[in-house]
């Protein structure tokens, strides 16, 4: 069993791996809306509070595959909106957890960290600046001013002896 949660958990539609939810249909990406409203409903007990941006049709608003630009767009506007969070919080309420996956990750850092990101200035770029095993874990420490600490980078613990299970990382070049 697993430590009980303090806080209401919160869906948060803005936070899905890079290139979002489609299927492809004769070569071209067609969006999948995600799990609706009621779906969300039935998978999450009633402590999660679901927003309002998910809807009978899902929450995944794309037309298509996310590129690569509009995923640094909305995890620049996503590493805003948790500043802001952690600017709010009281003592009492002091932890945010943001789980996502690799690319998505990758993106986040370099909202956080944009003097690490590549200077190409390509929105479309492959992300370089970062590299994320695909079930690797990173901790950000995210100050009341907005300042970001990284506290733990791409740990993968829970693989431990396990290397058939290490997939996603591409050699980081510093």
């Amino acid at each position: 069993a697993g430590l009980p949660l303090r806080a209401a958990p919160i869906v948060t539609v803005d936070l899905f791996e890079a290139g979002g939810v489609f299927e492809e249909s004769n070569g071209v990406p067609v969006a999948n809306g995600g799990l609706s409203r009621e779906e969300m409903a039935q998978v999450c007990n009633s402590a999660f509070t679901i927003p309002s941006e998910v809807g009978s049709t899902g929450w995944y608003r794309e037309s298509g595959r996310e590129s690569n630009g509009a995923c640094r767009e909305r995890c620049a506007a996503l590493a805003a909106r948790l500043r802001r969070l952690a600017a709010s919080l009281s003592t009492e309420s002091e932890t945010i957890v943001a789980v996502s996956h690799d690319y998505t990750a990758c993106a986040l850092l370099e909202a956080f960290f944009p003097n690490r990101a590549d200077a190409s200035g390509d929105p479309n770029r492959k992300f370089t600046a970062w590299r994320h095993y695909n079930t690797g874990f990173t901790i950000l420490d995210i100050s009341a001013q907005g300042a970001a600490t990284l506290r733990l980078y791409n740990a993968i613990p829970h693989l431990d002896g396990r290397e058939d299970l290490h997939s996603g990382l591409h050699p980081f070049v510093a």
